[in-house]
């Protein structure tokens, strides 16, 4: 057992039922990082989610390979409860699988990367009305395959950030983003013009009921970056480009 470990990071890892013996070796585990775990997990990921009370920080990339037909995984993904980030990229975005990252109350960080089984329907729509994750204050959704994205005032109550990146078919954020109080900043990554419009029009909304200037809206290009520059045909050094709707 290696109780004094805090990080762990692992590019490829195959999940069997071997797993749970090897995270108890592991009691203390602050962060971890597993970027690629192949194929379907058969048991759950933290068998005893109550061994590592202390791990803070988790981020997963998983595979697709076996998700198309199966059934019922998302219960081998139950996460430790003092989460405070959580970053899941490659599986499908289930009603299941919101519902457990909910239950985490201490959450602060979700950055979700992937989206909905294409072949199951022709329309995506992520409907959170109902789901509540009472500590988040970053949410980035990277490549998700959705058309429509429901929610309410009460699903993201203390959200201060919200970042989507290259989200081709998502078409407006949901409009109660208006009625949280502490939104501060909303970045979209090559997205389109309907969704730009539609951040705006919550800005606009949020100054029209305050009377307050406080949420910025950028659209920014290339990789995001407001500070690297990058050389064009002419050799000189350039910015890259940015649309602040900030006034």
């Amino acid at each position: 057992m290696l109780e004094n470990l805090k990080t762990f990071y692992a590019h490829v890892i195959c999940v069997d039922d071997r797993t749970p013996r090897f995270w108890w070796r592991f009691p203390n585990i602050e962060e971890l990082r597993c970027f690629h775990i192949i194929d379907l997990p058969s048991c759950s990921l933290f068998p005893s989610v109550e061994v590592h009370t202390r791990l803070q920080s988790l981020n997963l990339v998983i595979s697709s390979q076996g998700f198309w037909d199966s059934v019922g995984w998302e219960s081998y993904f139950v996460f430790p409860s003092n989460l405070r980030d959580l970053c899941i990229g490659g599986c499908f975005i289930t009603e299941k699988m919101v519902l457990n990252i909910a239950r985490l109350k201490k959450l602060e960080s979700l950055t979700l990367e992937g989206g909905f089984h294409w072949e199951e329907t022709e329309y995506h729509c992520w409907d959170i009305t109902d789901v509540k994750f009472p500590a988040l204050k970053y949410l980035a959704l990277h490549f998700m395959t959705m058309e429509e994205w429901k929610a309410s005032e009460e699903s993201f109550p203390v959200l201060e950030k919200l970042v989507i990146r290259e989200c081709h078919y998502f078409k407006e954020i949901p409009i109660s983003f208006a009625d949280i109080p502490t939104l501060r900043l909303i970045e979209l990554f090559e997205c389109t013009d309907s969704l730009v419009v539609s951040a705006v029009n919550i800005k606009n909304e949020i100054e029209e009921n305050t009377g307050c200037d406080s949420l910025r809206v950028r659209k920014l290009y290339g990789d995001g970056s407001l500070k690297k520059r990058e050389k064009d045909a002419t050799g000189f050094l350039i910015k890259r480009r940015e649309k602040d709707f900030s006034n």
